[in-house]
């Protein structure tokens, strides 16, 4: 059983709703981390068979997989996730709690901006093996969704979320992101992008196509 000394201490840093799933998010030298198990029982994949998997040395340095000791918080004010979770799963934060100190938990976490990479790797036949049919098809049209965000990054070296058309705050931030562009290429695909928030469709300016 570790020491509270043992790992270095985060704290909470705040509550984010991810896919429908409610996540601790805590706070370690500005990195924030949220519990790897959390993710993990989303996605109806059994804890013991995948931890050893995160304390291996590259997926550690894949996932920013960090070990800490947070404060133990005995009420969140009846906090549940919705009837429809991320991949059909309960919010689960802790790992193992201190014994010298149960105001402690120790919780093996992975970086925030980190998870989707994790979930990307997750092979969706195994949740769809374990009768999850649902969580298997959601998370599979994820990871075409991030497929074709990760080719439009390398191909135009920009990628925008298309689910997010429809709001005008994404509007303004597409508007913002084109004004601080230099790059002719990226400034087309995110003029694209734009055309296809506001409805409008524009003849294609053929040297601004050169080379896609």
């Amino acid at each position: 059983m570790p020491h509270v000394n043992e790992y270095p201490l985060a704290t909470l840093n705040k509550i984010i709703n991810f896919h429908n799933l409610n996540l601790l998010v805590y706070k370690f030298k500005d990195i924030e981390y949220v519990p790897a198990k959390a993710i993990t029982d989303a996605i109806g994949i059994d804890w013991r068979n995948v931890k050893r998997n995160f304390e291996a040395e590259d997926n550690k340095v894949l996932y920013g997989v960090l070990r800490v000791i947070t404060p133990k918080i005995d009420n969140l004010g009846g906090l549940k996730t919705p009837d429809t979770p991320l991949l059909g799963g309960d919010m689960v934060a802790t790992d193992t709690e201190i014994a010298e100190n149960s105001q402690f938990l120790d919780i093996l976490c992975m970086r925030l901006d980190r998870v989707q990479m994790y979930l990307a790797r997750v092979n969706t036949s195994r949740i769809r093996a374990n009768g999850n049919e649902d969580a298997a098809d959601y998370l599979l049209s994820l990871q075409t969704e991030w497929a074709q965000a990760l080719h439009s990054y390398e191909t135009h070296g920009i990628a925008i979320k298309s689910s997010l058309f429809n709001n005008t705050k994404q509007l303004k931030l597409l508007t913002d992101i084109y004004k601080g562009l230099n790059d002719k290429q990226q400034k087309y695909v995110v003029s694209q992008q734009i055309d296809a928030c506001l409805g409008i469709a524009r003849t294609e300016d053929k040297d601004l196509l050169t080379g896609l």
